[in-house]
């Protein structure tokens, strides 16, 4: 059955997820179409003039929708039931409470559901079920029709009843018949509509205080004294630190210019478009700005860069041969460009080379002792190369290189990007931490998880993610909320990806090949296209859904073997798994070797502890 919404709220009665699961979990053919919306709202007809609470609306737990045939309204009451002089009760381990009587309850949100498809012209045969799970009731009255009822072990008398129900029940009569298959899709619409309220362009940028204080007081702190003219910003994955660095960036550029630098390609493109209609904004990548830095220095003062020599430099050699030359040559450069504000993020990526406080301070205004700056950064988790570069960055921390300088320095500890069990489990998982998280978890309302697959070999991982991607696919969910993340390019042999066939579903938009990006990355409204990228590629984004391929695997190891040998702490692998982790808004998808399956599970033992410990 297709569930909507696919999961279940952890706070929901035990009853009433017993009864989520057991729907959810059926794969018989029969019930392969049927419709389950739980928790769903309807407008009562008491007018609200006479209403003596403010809830205008009635829920029943369960609405099943049966293509071609109709519908089953679900009540489920857990607990002890008693009826005692017409007064119904259930009583659980916090005692005895009065409930309204099931049978009617039921019956009365079948004839609001009925009343209300009728006014869209829409007439279809109804019944309606009361579930009691946890306990026998075999009471036959007049009041309590046993055809309508299920208790105690519900699995398999639910699914029966139900079968029955649809058989016996649902019946064309009364002016009532039978949805016809095209009326399957109208009839979802009208009952639970799937949409989207977007902010409008040009207010991207418009963030209130009210919608930033959603977050945390932590980023409030920062904003109330962004005047403050150098600032250093720590923080693990999904603290906000790029959401702040573009709002000060917006307060900066009504009183001059800026220039932003980030790291990677894609926050880069993200930035840019969110600025797109700011004057005096320049925003780069490190390597595209010292590049392009380089050739303007060599273009004005008759120098010439040997283009094959760096070239044929590895990525590092590279930065440290331009900001070298750079450094050399920018105090004769007299046309060198000098801005008002410097703000660097993702900062823990490139403060490590030799040059690199030379030469920004050289194309700022009053340079680093005087001038204008905000360097945001997670020089603690989010350093994605070699155990070497892991010891430089402890050198160039800035927090220790410009301690002279006596910057303000803030900690944003609040986790506002993931779901609850994201944010504890993926540090865990990863092998970051053991006990103490990266970031606290922030009280997220919306339902998240991480789905885990173990695989024996390639064919079958590539099995595990064509289903996933068509379960997805049945669920109507967008290709633009998906993306799949590997350490490794999509060409080679060891990304599933490559080899799998998800054609038929959603076009793959290999997020590393593409040049020009146009205004968005990933667009909204592609329903049909999913997106990929490498780890190291989508530092710094984030979307809805992340399916990763291959964790605890480094790039770095070309020939890597599959081996149940476990690094813990801030080595390179480790760091890899958590960054792509920490990349999934609500859902997760990790598909695992299956060595890794006992390792994965006590992790998942000492996650659930500290999760415990935060929901008391």
């Amino acid at each position: 059955m297709k569930m909507i919404p696919p999961t279940i709220d952890k706070d929901t009665p035990s009853g009433e997820k017993e009864v989520f699961q057991l729907l959810q979990s059926t794969s018989t053919t029969n019930f392969k179409d049927w419709i389950v919306f739980h928790s769903l709202n309807y407008p009562s007809k008491t007018k609200k003039s006479e209403k003596k609470s403010y809830n205008f609306f009635g829920e029943s737990d369960f609405v099943i929708f049966v293509p071609s045939k109709g519908l089953i309204n679900i009540e489920v009451k857990g607990g002890r039931i008693s009826r005692q002089e017409g007064i119904w009760c259930t009583e659980n381990r916090f005692g005895k409470h009065k409930i309204k009587d099931p049978f009617k309850q039921a019956s009365k949100s079948l004839f609001h559901i009925g009343d209300f498809l009728e006014k869209k012209n829409i007439l279809i045969p109804q019944d309606y079920l009361v579930v009691f799970p946890d306990c026998d009731f075999d009471i036959d009255t007049i009041e309590i029709p046993k055809e309508n009822l299920v208790s105690g072990e519900i699995n398999p008398l639910l699914l029966k009843k139900l079968t029955k129900i649809v058989n016996e029940h649902l019946l064309e009569a009364k002016g009532r018949f039978y949805p016809k298959q095209t009326e399957a899709n109208k009839i979802s619409n009208i009952i639970r509509p799937n949409f989207e309220v977007r902010v409008s362009s040009k207010n991207l940028l418009n963030q209130s205080r009210t919608q930033i204080n959603q977050y945390t007081n932590e980023q409030i702190k920062i904003l109330e004294n962004y005047e403050t003219k150098r600032l250093i910003v720590n923080g693990s994955q999904g603290t906000g630190k790029t959401v702040i660095a573009e709002e000060i960036a917006k307060r900066k550029l009504l009183n001059g210019s800026v220039l932003f630098i980030s790291s990677g390609r894609l926050r880069n493109e993200e930035t840019k478009y969110r600025f797109k209609d700011y004057n005096n904004f320049y925003c780069a990548t490190f390597h595209s700005f010292i590049y392009k830095t380089a050739n303007n220095i060599c273009a004005k003062n008759d120098k010439v860069l040997n283009i094959d020599n760096i070239n044929s430099l590895n990525f590092d050699e590279r930065a440290d041969l331009l900001l070298e030359f750079i450094s050399n040559e920018i105090l004769n450069f007299k046309d060198i460009k000098k801005y008002d504000c410097l703000i660097l993020d993702e900062m823990q990526n490139y403060c490590h080379y030799k040059e690199f406080y030379g030469v920004f301070g050289s194309i700022l205004k009053d340079d680093l002792k005087q001038g204008s700056w905000y360097f945001f950064g997670d020089f603690d988790y989010q350093n994605l190369w070699s155990k070497k570069k892991t010891d430089q960055l402890s050198q160039k921390n800035p927090k220790i290189y410009l301690n002279d300088i006596k910057p303000d320095f803030h900690n944003l500890s609040y986790n506002v990007r993931n779901a609850q069990q994201i944010a504890v489990h993926a540090p865990l998982l990863s092998g970051v931490a053991d006990k103490k998280l990266p970031s606290r978890p922030f009280v997220i309302k919306i339902a998240g998880s991480i789905k885990h697959s173990f695989e024996k070999d390639q064919k079958s991982k590539i099995i595990r993610l064509e289903k996933i991607i068509e379960d997805l696919y049945n669920q109507n969910i967008h290709g633009s909320d998906i993306v799949i993340l590997s350490s490794n390019r999509i060409n080679h042999s060891k990304n599933i990806l490559g080899l799998s066939n998800i054609s038929k579903f959603y076009k793959t938009v290999d997020l590393t090949q593409i040049n020009t990006f146009g205004e968005q990355i990933i667009k909204p409204d592609d329903k049909k296209s999913i997106y990929f990228s490498t780890i190291h590629g989508f530092q710094g984004m984030e979307s809805k859904i992340v399916i990763l391929l291959d964790p605890l695997t480094n790039p770095a190891e070309d020939s890597y073997e599959n081996i149940a040998e476990y690094t813990y702490g801030k080595e390179p692998k480790n760091l890899i798994t958590y960054n792509a982790m920490g990349r999934a808004n609500t859902l997760l998808y990790v598909i695992w070797d299956k060595i890794h399956e006992k390792y994965v599970s006590q992790q998942i033992g000492k996650a659930l502890k500290i999760q415990d410990e935060i929901t008391k």
